[in-house]
C-alpha cells in the first residue's frame, strides 16, 4: 500500500529497488547517483519520479511504469537494457547528458513525442523500437547503432544523425511519414536498411562503402537516392 516514499540522503543502490510496488505515486530521491537492475520496474501507479543527480543505472529501469508522463534526468550518463521500456503513457522525456544506452532502450513507449539527447554517441539494439507518436529525434553525436533502430515509428517525420556511420540490420524499417534522410557519414549498414518507408523521398549517403541485403527496397517515392560511388558500383553489379 505504499504511495510516498521519500530518502534525501540516500545516494546508491542495489538491484530491484521499491519493484512491483502498484501503489506507489510519488518518488524523491535528491541525491540518487547509482542504482543496480529492475530499479523500480512494475510501478504502475508512479506519476512523480525526482533524482537530479542520477548519474548511472543498470538494466530494466523504470521497465513498465504505465502512469508516468515525465522524466528528467539531466546528469544521467550512461544506462543498461530496457531503459524506460513499456511505458505507454511517457510523453516527455529530457536525458541532456546521456552518451550511452544498452539495448530496448524506450521500447513500446507509445505516447512518446519528444526526446532529447544531444550527447549520445552509441546504442544497443531495439532502439527507441514501436515508439509510433514519436515526431522528431536528433542525435547529433550518434555515431553507431545496434539493430532494430527506430523500427515502426510510424510518425517520425524528421531524423538528424550527421555523425552515424554504422547501424545494424531493421534501420528504420517501416516508418510512414519520413520524407528526407540525410547521412553524410554513414559506411556500414546492415539487412533491410530502410525497408518500407513509404513516403521517403530523398535519402543522401555519401560515404557508404558497404550494404546487407534489401537495402532501400520496397521504398515506391523515393526518387532522389545521393550515394557514394562505390555504393553505386556495388548495386549495379547486383542486379
Amino acid at each position: 500500500s505504499l504511495q510516498k516514499f521519500t530518502a534525501e540522503n540516500l545516494t546508491e543502490v542495489g538491484d530491484w529497488f521499491l519493484s512491483c510496488n502498484n501503489t506507489l505515486q510519488e518518488l524523491y530521491l535528491p541525491n540518487l547517483t547509482k542504482v543496480g537492475n529492475g530499479f523500480l520496474c512494475f510501478n504502475t501507479s508512479l506519476q512523480k519520479f525526482t533524482a537530479e543527480n542520477l548519474t548511472e543505472v543498470g538494466s530494466d529501469f523504470l521497465y513498465y511504469n504505465t502512469s508516468l508522463q515525465k522524466f528528467t534526468a539531466e546528469n544521467l550518463t550512461e544506462v543498461g537494457d530496457w531503459f524506460l521500456s513499456c511505458n505507454n503513457t511517457l510523453q516527455e522525456l529530457y536525458l541532456p547528458n546521456l552518451t550511452k544506452v544498452g539495448n530496448g532502450f524506450l521500447c513500446f513507449n507509445t505516447s512518446l513525442q519528444k526526446f532529447t539527447a544531444e550527447n549520445l554517441t552509441e546504442v544497443g539494439s531495439d532502439f527507441l523500437y514501436y515508439n509510433t507518436s514519436l515526431q522528431k529525434f536528433t542525435a547529433e553525436n550518434l555515431t553507431e547503432v545496434g539493430d532494430n533502430f527506430l523500427c515502426f515509428n510510424t510518425s517520425l517525420q524528421k531524423f538528424t544523425a550527421e555523425s552515424l556511420t554504422e547501424v545494424g540490420s531493421y534501420f528504420l524499417w517501416c516508418n510512414n511519414t519520413l520524407q528526407e534522410l540525410y547521412l553524410p557519414n554513414l559506411k556500414i549498414v546492415g539487412h533491410d536498411f530502410l525497408r518500407r518507408n513509404k513516403t521517403l523521398q530523398k535519402f543522401t549517403a555519401e560515404n557508404l562503402i558497404k550494404v546487407g541485403d534489401w537495402f532501400l527496397n520496397n521504398n515506391h517515392k523515393l526518387r532522389n537516392k545521393i550515394l557514394s560511388e562505390i555504393e553505386k558500383r556495388n548495386r549495379k553489379g547486383r542486379r
